[in-house]
């Protein structure tokens, strides 16, 4: 993959993280809620844990993509001119 595409590619990721982590901080205000007013919170937890394993498997992502990134521009560097 071109650096180009690696760097689109890595800036989508980090898009995914920031809104993930927004998703996560709000299903879990929401499971407090539901906590302090007594209500079940089984589906609110399951919803909580896939947003989580979600933003867990952006982050892996992200950090892949900055490790091919890092290989092609030390590539780059390397070849001979």
């Amino acid at each position: 993959m071109n650096g180009a595409r690696l760097k689109q590619d890595l800036a989508e990721a980090e898009q995914c993280i920031t809104d993930g982590k927004v998703c996560v901080r709000s299903q879990r205000a929401i499971v407090a809620k539901l906590t302090r007013q007594a209500q079940d919170t089984e589906k609110a937890r399951i919803i909580l844990k896939t947003l989580q394993d979600t933003l867990a498997l952006h982050i892996e992502h992200r950090d892949q993509l900055k490790r091919q990134l890092a290989r092609n521009e030390r590539g780059a560097r390397e070849a001979p001119r």
